[in-house]
């Protein structure tokens, strides 16, 4: 379940699993005016942690470094609740990254790793991520 929230900017960190880890200075500044003159338009996705008692990014880090420069204090969040594996989490930020064709190959191929690395030796074909994200995938990993 999800539900809406508006949380402050400085009780959300971003995913240290997070496959994008590069973000371009000035495409940050341009969506940061765009924050600015039009507000925030879509939502972050987030997760609480209760250990450490703050909301992780799932969706949307550029969103939250762009709303940093534009001088934002509070941003809209869906909040994931529930069971939610780091597999769901990675194959979710995979799939919004490969939509994005300014993903590097390298971390596109670091992302693959880290997802295949808990589905490895399975004798069925890699699950539904490699028909939702629209770059080249193999047909089957082996170990």
């Amino acid at each position: 379940m999800k539900e809406a929230a508006t949380i402050r900017r400085d009780r959300i960190v971003p995913d240290p699993n997070q496959p994008r880890t590069e973000f371009d200075e000035a495409e940050l500044e341009q969506l940061a005016g765009s924050l600015r003159d039009r507000g925030q338009l879509q939502p972050v996705r987030v997760r609480y942690d209760v250990l450490a008692d703050i909301y992780v990014i799932v969706l949307g880090e550029r969103r939250w470094r762009a709303a940093g420069l534009a001088g934002m204090e509070t941003m809209a969040c869906v909040v994931v609740d529930g069971d939610v594996t780091p597999e769901d989490l990675l194959e979710d930020q995979l799939v919004e990254n490969a939509l994005r064709s300014d993903l590097r190959p390298v971390e596109l191929a670091r992302s693959y790793q880290a997802l295949m690395q808990p589905a490895a030796c399975r004798s069925a074909p890699w699950p539904n991520v490699s028909t939702s994200a629209p770059r080249r995938s193999p047909r089957r990993w082996r170990c």
